[in-house]
This record gives C-alpha cells, sequence and structure tokens, in this order.
C-alpha cells in the first residue's frame, strides 16, 4: 500500500467560518500564558512552557552583559503553552483530522471483502469516492464543517502539548492594523507540516486580524482528494496556487506555506554519514525565490517560521535520491511514501510529541511593481531578501534550539 506525502509548496515559488471571540476562555483546553514585558525580568516561566533560562545561560553567551542583553530579549516574547493530553478524546480528535488514509485504505479493502460479489463492492466504492468529489466541500449546513473542523483542531492543540513563541508581538499586531497581510513561511515540510495548524483562528494564538483570518495554504491536489479535501476545508485550508496566494495578499489576509516542500523528504538521505542524517534537519530553501517576489510586489513582510520535534512524529521509508519517482515526486508535489505512526500502524496518526513553534520576527520589505522594465531591479531584490530570508531562518532555528533539547541538531540548508 502506498499513500502520498502532498507537498505544500507553488510551482511559482514558487470564506473562513466565523470563530470563537479573542476574550472567550477555552472550557476544554487549559492554556498558560506567559508574557514578559519588563526586561528586566530574567526568571524562567512555568514549566509547560519552554526553558528560556537555558537561553540566557547558553555557552554562546560568555559574559554576564550578553546574558542579560539575551534574557531582555527573551523577556519580550509571548509564550502560550497547553498541557500535553494524548487520552481518548484528542486521539479521537487527531484520528478525525490526520486519519484520512484510514479512510482510503478501508475503500480499497472493500474491494476484497469475501461476502459480498464484485459488483457490489465495486459500487460502493464508487458511489462513495464521486459522493465525495460531488458533493461540495463545504457542504454540510449551518456552518457546522467548520464548527467541526475547530473542534479537531483543539483536541490536536492538547494531544501535541502545543506551545507558540511569538518573538515580536507587537510588530504583527502593527501588521495587522495596517490591514497588510504577512507571508508565514513554516519550516521544516517533513512527512506532513501539521503544525502548521497553530495559526488557524480556532486556536487563538495570533493578534489582531490575524487572528481571525490567516490562510493555510497546500497543494491543489489534495484539496481534490475524495474525503480529504473537506476535512481540510473545514480547517480552512486553501490552494498554494500563485493567484490564490496573490488574492490573498492583496486582500490584507495573512498566509502560512511551507516553502521547502516536500523536496525536503527526498533530501534527506544525501548526508555525509548516518550521525549526520541524525542531528541534520535539511530545509530546501536555496531554490525557493518565488514567494519573495510575491512579498515584494504586495510589500508584505516575511516571517520565519520553525516547528521543532516534528521529525519524531512518523517513521517512513521515502523514495530518495535522483531515480525516476523521487523526480517525479519533486514535480508534481505528490510523492510515493509509506509511513507509520503512533503505535506502529501504519498510515496511522502521528505520535503524540510535544510541538513548539517558534514565530521568528517579520522581515520587512518594500513594495515593488514587477513590471519588465523593473524586471532586473526586481531580481536583485529578490535575491536581496531571499538571503536575509535564509539568514533569519537560521537564525530562528539557534535561538531555540537549546530550550526544546536540540542543542546538538543543525540546519542543513540546501
Amino acid at each position: 500500500m502506498i499513500i502520498m506525502a502532498v507537498d505544500t509548496n507553488t510551482p511559482a515559488q514558487e470564506e473562513s467560518a466565523p470563530t470563537k471571540n479573542s476574550n472567550e476562555k477555552e472550557d476544554d483546553v487549559a492554556t498558560i500564558t506567559t508574557e514578559k514585558k519588563d526586561a528586566s525580568v530574567t526568571s524562567s516561566p512555568s514549566s509547560s512552557s519552554p526553558n528560556l533560562a537555558s537561553l540566557s545561560s547558553s555557552s554562546s553567551l560568555s559574559s554576564s552583559g550578553t546574558t542579560a542583553t539575551a534574557a531582555a530579549v527573551a523577556s519580550k516574547w509571548k509564550i502560550k503553552s497547553t498541557p500535553q493530553d494524548s487520552s481518548f478524546i484528542p486521539t479521537l480528535g487527531v484520528t478525525f483530522w490526520m486519519g484520512w488514509n484510514f479512510v482510503l485504505i478501508f475503500l480499497q479493502c472493500i474491494l476484497f471483502l469475501p461476502f459480498t460479489s464484485s459488483v457490489v463492492r465495486t459500487v460502493i466504492v464508487v458511489v462513495c469516492t464521486m459522493s465525495s468529489l460531488v458533493l461540495p466541500a463545504n457542504f454540510v449546513p449551518f456552518g457546522l464543517g467548520y464548527k467541526f473542523g475547530d473542534w479537531m483542531l483543539l483536541q490536536g492543540e492538547k494531544y501535541f502539548g502545543l506551545t507558540t513563541i511569538i518573538e515580536d508581538e507587537e510588530s504583527l499586531q502593527q501588521i495587522s492594523d495596517q490591514n497588510k497581510a504577512a507571508i508565514f513561511s513554516f519550516e521544516p515540510h517533513d512527512l506532513l507540516p501539521y503544525p502548521v495548524f497553530a495559526f488557524n483562528p480556532a486556536l487563538q494564538r495570533m493578534p489582531g486580524k490575524m487572528g481571525k483570518v490567516l490562510h493555510c495554504l497546500t497543494s491543489s491536489i489534495i484539496l481534490r482528494m475524495p474525503f480529504i479535501r473537506h476535512i481540510y476545508t473545514w480547517v480552512r485550508v486553501s490552494s498554494v496556487d500563485k493567484n490564490t496566494f496573490r488574492s490573498f495578499l492583496q486582500k490584507g489576509e495573512s498566509v502560512v506555506f511551507v516553502p521547502g516542500g516536500v523536496h525536503e523528504l527526498t533530501y534527506t538521505d544525501p548526508l555525509e554519514s548516518k550521525e549526520e542524517s541524525k542531528q541534520s534537519i535539511v530545509l530546501y530553501l536555496k531554490k525557493r525565490k518565488g514567494f519573495i517576489k510575491l512579498a515584494l510586489e504586495n510589500g508584505s513582510p516575511i516571517v520565519p517560521v520553525f516547528g521543532f520535534h516534528i521529525e519524531d512524529s512518523y517513521g517512513y521509508v521515502a523514495v530518495g535520491g535522483d531515480g525516476f519517482l523521487a523526480k517525479l515526486g519533486r514535480s508534481t508535489g505528490v510523492l510515493p511514501i509509506f509511513f507509520w505512526g503512533r503505535f506502529g500502524i501504519p498510515f496511522g496518526i502521528p505520535r503524540p510529541n510535544k510541538i513548539t513553534v517558534a514565530i521568528g520576527k517579520p522581515i520587512h520589505v518594500p513594495k515593488y511593481d514587477n513590471t519588465k522594465s523593473n524586471a532586473a531591479t526586481m531580481e536583485e531584490l529578490v535575491e536581496k531578501y531571499h538571503e536575509v530570508f535564509l539568514k533569519e531562518m537560521e537564525s530562528l532555528f539557534e535561538r531555540h534550539k537549546e530550550s526544546v533539547g536540540w542543542s546538538h541538531k543543525k540546519l542543513k540548508i540546501i
């Protein structure tokens, strides 16, 4: 059995339902928010949040002056953590959200049931599949589909014990107040970049307008798959094609996507050694520049985002190297892969790893018209801000890796 890993990268590189009021308290999700404004405060947050004390005492901060500076910077971060709970109800929610592979496998298994005729089995599969494809993705009335999607993600928040660290909430609030859109560039992709759900409005993690309308973008092919298309629509996922991407930015609606895509899976093997493979996080970013051009066209700030502990969510065997299937996967955004998740179940849900999503400072870019007469200057700007983005992504990783127990890890940007 082969299931596909779907790319969230656009080749160009390249309706939100009402959400809860941001002032409402979530009864079913216990959250701990740590927000330090006073630069003189250097004490670490509660144990459910990342250990900021380890950042301020890092070996790289050799002098007391630099230690105090680092503590002052860290004190301005907004940290929100949800206590982890991977019991039955949260597991059920995550199964509805990411267990869609079971549905596809179940339909295929129906074809081999011994107690019905082949005609009946085929009809069942065809009717179920066609119904899913014909019914509108948001066919459930009264917004119940979106409410179900919110419930799934709130359970996911518990299941993964989600922690978000916003390094510069004030700047994000200003971007929102100016009715501008930001491009949140999440890494790494790994098998499935599910930590982007941290940006969903149901979780109330982002400030201002971003906390009400923020689009997660994925490959358009996933929104054409039976059953999956409905689940992904209910959790407010949209296509990552260039036109959709641009239209959201022009409307002042922020987006989150994964520029590296499934390419990062195919490039995890050709490392110098097995030891390097264990210690390296591969990001395929050096050729990913299309989103920089879109940012410049709209004057949209680019925000680097890194998700920690996603790499242990699944075990998998992927098609790597430069073979035909690997090249096909890179060109189409769909990679043949066999994987297993919690309890070793093939094509199952992710293991309940405690996920931390670090959201860096916005990279502000000028608005520049992309015309033929300006093409040369545009390319120079793309190169300039792409280089800035790569450096900021690496810096973001380095700032937080020790506090999440990744001091031995390093980035390999290719």
